[in-house]
């Protein structure tokens, strides 16, 4: 194809789409975009970030910019104070921008100013719209939703070993157990705990809590030291999503005082500071702790006072059975020297009538025939010995009725019964002698021959039958 017109080098056009643009753009302009990657240089301190424009989530214009080391520092300082966020990737800013071409490294913006208060109302709306989008999801109260834990004891920790947060949280705990000896369990899950990073590093960990749950009783979520910079990750949606879904309950002390961020909002508890969350922690125990002590000192007191009303009344039953079987032994006693008594004079009233009998017979045998005589002498001699055969067995079987109402008298003592191995059991210090009159988990106690011991039932076996 021949050339019909005037041509030129690409340095020559360049000059000319440079002097264009110079006369056309002779200000500066106020632009909005989001910065895609702020490209920051530590070792020259310049900045050159990527700007983009969405719609939809597709970028639908990018221009490259400048931003040098003096208005960095500068800018940066302001949303420091501003915003209480650095300048970083993903945020939306208005900057007071110059239009610049250069012939290689083609059209930028330098700029020179950002408005932080337009970049603050970017970050409420996206505070509001997380807030709103897990409204609309059912899952903005669903954390605080799940059951309070019985003891929080055990602590899956998301910090910075490093963090002045990290320490003070850990300090309180370890304080508590010097001086209460509350026991806490916890252990860390390091993440980033500020800026982009935070999201991704702080959802690692929680996937990994998730993994040994059980293990643990809640999530604590400990940030301090850092002011309010880099607390815009904790509004973010896909955080939150994963905070407020989690299965365990999610506590938060991040260490700002002020414009709670959506994650403080959706957590279990939150505290203004991670020692004001374990201060929570210790009052946990606390609450539980001192009632169980006043019931401890109360059931100690009644425990005592039961021994002393049943160790009394046991007493008082080892005197009323001493004094019973005294009672029975001496009457058994006089029981023995009566019988003694009837059995001597019965003897004697036996042998004098036997021996008036023998001396009738004698005299009857004297007078009577000869050979009769013989044979009544040999009738009445052999009545002698079985009357004195019967004597004798009489005395005898009184002696061993009186020997064996001695021993029926000994053996009922109190320490000769024991001493068989019985026992004398009593609960609330009554008698036993029926199991329909046990109480279940209560305490029983048993008197042994040498000594007493406490037992407690827990099943019982009745029977209507005697033993």
């Amino acid at each position: 194809m021949p050339v019909s017109g005037p041509s030129y080098s690409l340095l020559e056009l360049c000059e000319n789409i440079k002097g264009v643009l110079r006369s056309t753009y002779t200000q500066t302009y106020w632009v909005r975009a989001e910065i895609n990657t702020l490209n920051l240089y530590p070792a020259s301190g310049h900045c050159y970030p990527d700007l983009v424009e969405k719609q939809n989530g597709s970028i639908v214009a990018q221009m490259r910019a400048n931003l040098w080391k003096g208005d960095y520092q500068r800018i940066n300082s302001t949303f420091l104070n501003v915003l209480k966020e650095p300048l970083r990737d993903g945020i939306k800013v208005l900057m007071l921008v110059e239009i610049q071409f250069h012939p290689v490294y083609g059209l930028s913006l330098n700029i020179q100013d950002m408005d932080p208060a337009f970049s603050l109302g970017d970050l409420e709306q996206e505070k509001q719209r997380c807030i709103q989008t897990l409204k609309e999801e059912g899952l903005l109260s669903r954390n605080r939703a799940l059951p309070k834990p019985w003891l929080p004891q055990r602590i899956a920790l998301i910090s910075d070993a490093s963090s002045k947060g990290y320490g003070d949280f850990t300090k309180v705990l370890a304080e508590a157990n010097k001086q209460w000896g509350y026991a806490f369990y916890f252990h860390l899950f390091p993440a980033v705990l500020q800026g982009e990073r935070a999201v991704v590093t702080i959802q690692e960990q929680l996937q990994k809590i998730q993994k040994v749950k059980t293990h643990f009783d809640v999530v604590a979520l400990v940030r301090g030291g850092g002011g309010e910079v880099g607390m815009a990750c904790y509004n973010n949606l896909e955080l939150n999503r994963a905070l407020t879904t989690f299965s365990l309950p999610v506590l938060t002390g991040i260490g700002h005082a002020s414009n709670l961020t959506v994650a403080e909002q959706i957590a279990w508890h939150n505290a203004i500071t991670p020692t004001k969350l374990a201060e929570w922690l210790v009052q946990q125990f606390h609450n539980l702790s001192v009632p169980l002590q006043k019931c401890e000192e109360a059931l100690t007191k009644s425990g005592l006072e039961v021994v002393a009303d049943a160790r009394q009344d046991l007493q008082h039953a080892l005197r009323l059975l001493v004094a019973t079987a005294r009672s029975r032994q001496i009457s058994h006693r006089a029981e023995w020297q009566q019988t003694v008594q009837q059995l001597s004079s019965s003897s004697r009233y036996l042998t004098k009538h036997h021996h008036n009998l023998l001396e009738q017979n004698r005299q009857q045998i004297t007078q009577g025939m000869a050979v009769r005589s013989r044979s009544e002498t040999l009738s009445l001699d052999q009545s002698f010995r079985q009357l004195l055969t019967g004597f004798k067995q009489t005395l005898g079987n009184q002696r061993q009725r009186l020997d064996f109402l001695n021993t029926q008298v000994q053996n009922l003592s109190p320490e000769q019964v024991l001493k068989r191995g019985f026992s004398i059991v009593t609960q609330g210090g009554k008698p036993l002698n029926n199991t329909k009159d046990i109480q279940l988990n209560r305490e029983l106690k048993i008197q042994l021959f040498r000594g007493e011991l406490s037992a407690q039932p827990i099943e019982i076996h009745h029977s209507n039958e005697p033993i």
